[in-house]
């Protein structure tokens, strides 16, 4: 993956990009239906489809003939863009799982190599013959050992702040 990365890399290297990107190469408005295609590519929604996805999808019907009308239009012209998108050939095209910084620089910057794990391995423990059974040795500081122990009634303070604190008569 590398390799084709790197190619790619330089092959774009040699192109203009702001020439390249200074036109769109396709608009949503080729997508969406005209006048004469909308009849023809999907079928017509009627006013008995609408009602029942209305009703499926819990949302409000149409106050109106005129405002059921635009429903319809709307949901045929989404109809006819979503049967534009899915011609789309994608035969050798990897679906897209994250969204990331693929050149040779950022591939290196995220690559794990057994010396950066050194020091976390040196600091395991062995539980037991049986691989997966290390633990993380303890590091036990000064600054640790004196947080475990801390009195924390015993140095707040008792006279101002916005929190105080209540005295019991138990010991």
């Amino acid at each position: 993956m590398s390799r084709k990365t790197s190619s790619t890399h330089n092959f774009s290297s040699s192109l203009d990009i702001d020439a390249l990107l200074s036109k769109p190469s396709w608009s949503v408005r080729l997508l969406l239906p005209t006048a004469d295609s909308q009849n023809n590519d999907v079928p017509a929604i009627t006013s008995d489809h609408l009602h029942h996805l209305l009703r499926l999808s819990a949302l409000p019907f149409p106050q109106s003939a005129d405002e059921e009308a635009k429903m319809a239009n709307t949901l045929e012209s989404q109809l006819h863009f979503v049967k534009e998108i899915r011609q789309v050939n994608t035969k050798d095209i990897q679906p897209l799982r994250s969204i990331r910084d693929e050149t040779v620089k950022a591939e290196k910057e995220i690559e794990i190599v057994l010396s950066s794990l050194q020091n976390t391995i040196t600091e395991e423990d062995k539980v037991s013959a049986l691989p997966g059974r290390e633990r993380k040795k303890r590091v036990v500081t000064n600054a640790t050992q004196e947080a475990e122990y801390w009195n924390v009634i015993g140095s707040a303070d008792r006279k101002s702040g916005k929190y105080f604190i209540v005295d019991s008569a138990k010991d």
